[in-house]
């Protein structure tokens, strides 16, 4: 039911935009997709809850979902912790800078354009690698 991790580096986008088009998220024989993404080495890890809200927010506007709420939360010593409501679902990311790993979920009920946030945080984080899963949750052939 679930699809392969794909593995990325850095610079690798066009290989992220045709992954993420083989896919099949676009399909409608499912209530939503679930993308996992592990980005792993990154240079750049956000320091503050409004460093990781800034970014979050940023790839929300460019994926065209829409924010109903958030939380956000910093760990002692380190680490930080983000969840945007969306009215298409969620969208979560979580930091260990101690392994420079950073974690996201996006959970969607509908069609968005995942690859462009994908893109970004990359390009944010300065991941040298980046992992994605995607698993098609309640498939409809259980409803009928």
């Amino acid at each position: 039911m679930y699809k392969k991790k794909k593995k990325f580096s850095a610079g690798q986008y066009s290989e992220i935009a045709n992954a993420m088009s083989n896919i099949e998220l676009r399909k409608c024989n499912k209530l939503g997709t679930l993308i996992i993404g592990e980005f792993i080495n990154c240079e750049h890890m956000p320091k503050t809850c409004e460093e990781l809200k800034d970014v979050m927010m940023k790839t929300a506007d460019m994926m065209k979902v829409t924010v109903v709420s958030s939380t956000f939360h910093a760990f002692n010593p380190h680490g930080l912790s983000g969840v945007l409501v969306l009215a298409e679902s969620h969208y979560s990311i979580h930091t260990w800078p101690e392994h420079k790993t950073i974690a996201i979920d996006l959970f969607c009920c509908g069609v968005i354009d995942y690859e462009i946030g994908i893109q970004k945080l990359i390009e944010f984080f300065k991941a040298s690698d980046c992992q994605i899963l995607s698993l098609p949750r309640l498939t409809k052939k259980y409803f009928c």
